[in-house]
């Protein structure tokens, strides 16, 4: 999803809006209510990750321990933009992508990694404590069994 020219001319006293403040009034104020059952956003370009076909039927989302926040309703941009700054040095590195979900009732916003391969996937959404992993060729969330296979 591209920025509106209103989002990118929007101005604050005389300076532009920051990246991050952009980053967090798009997630805020577009996303979120357009998008409750989730989206994931490459906070570098603020587009959904495009993957060809071949990487995309092998990619999964994974959340990393540490950096989910979760609000008891819609975030408003305060709420966002103090995640956004907190984690904003992740959030300009290559690789690294925002997810947002609203599940029974509660709205999770995180950061994740694109991972190729569902093993590998699973193996380390566990060691992060994670629940689910995010797949987005099929727009499925796949949960992480209790107890994975030992690979050697």
């Amino acid at each position: 999803m591209m920025l509106t020219k209103e989002l990118k001319k929007q101005k604050t006293g005389h300076s532009e809006i920051s990246h991050a403040g952009r980053l967090a009034y798009y997630i805020a104020n577009i996303l979120m209510p357009a998008s409750p059952s989730g989206f994931t956003l490459n906070p570098m370009t603020l587009q959904t990750p495009v993957l060809n076909k071949y990487k995309a039927a092998n990619t999964y989302f994974v959340s990393l321990k540490g950096y989910e926040q979760q609000f008891q309703q819609q975030p408003v941009f305060a709420e966002v933009s103090e995640w956004v700054n907190k984690y904003n040095r992740l959030l300009h590195s290559p690789g690294y992508y925002i997810g947002g979900w609203l599940d029974a009732g509660i709205y999770y916003l995180d950061l994740s990694v694109a991972i190729r391969g569902r093993a590998k996937a699973l193996r380390i959404a566990h060691v992060n404590e994670q629940r689910a992993i995010f797949h987005p060729s099929s727009d499925k969330t796949i949960y992480v069994p209790n107890k994975l296979p030992i690979v050697a």
